[in-house]
């Protein structure tokens, strides 16, 4: 499927609507309009099909750490699954602590992980994960939803192709709007 990029789109909306040599309408603002755009469909994608942003990533356990934290395009703490895997002999799947009382038991190394999401003023989102490992490894791996990715630049690709006309048709009524029309 083609996948086309912030500049691409751009020029194409700009060229329909000829505003080509405008500058009424900033760079900085036709950007901005793009990326409200992703985010109207994102959210209807989130209600319609959520694990169209299923993704996963590796949490590197370092021995003495506790908390980690958690991945910077996750979408609202939405953790589908952990799971650990040495390649050997342990695999399992890391659950949610739902009574916080359980942190007070899992204090034996050989306990099986589990984790809590923390959020402090200070750190922010954390994800917690009890007993404090003792290992060093990169045994865990962590499915979750992602966000949309968001255009930065000319050469970003629009990651939610099939919604291009959605996010065409966003950027065309604000761009309209504040022409006067």
């Amino acid at each position: 499927m083609y996948s086309p990029t912030y500049a691409e789109l751009l020029a194409d909306l700009q060229k329909e609507l000829d505003l080509e040599d405008e500058t009424f309408i900033t760079p900085d603002e036709f950007l901005s309009y793009f990326n409200r755009g992703v985010d109207d469909v994102e959210s209807a994608i989130h209600t319609i099909y959520e694990d169209y942003f299923l993704t996963k990533t590796s949490v590197s356990l370092v021995s003495g750490t506790s908390e980690y934290s958690l991945p910077s395009d996750i979408y609202a703490q939405k953790i589908r699954g952990i799971f650990y895997n040495n390649g050997t002999t342990k695999k399992y799947e890391i659950r949610q602590i739902r009574k916080l009382q359980e942190t007070d038991f899992l204090d034996q190394p050989t306990d099986d992980y589990k984790y809590v999401i923390t959020n402090s003023s200070v750190s922010g989102l954390k994800i917690a994960i009890y007993p404090t490992p003792n290992e060093t490894s990169s045994y865990v791996t962590m499915w979750y939803i992602r966000n949309a990715k968001r255009f930065s630049s000319d050469s970003d690709v629009c990651d939610i192709p099939e919604f291009t006309p959605v996010i065409i048709q966003y950027v065309r009524w604000k761009c309209l709007a504040k022409e006067g029309h």
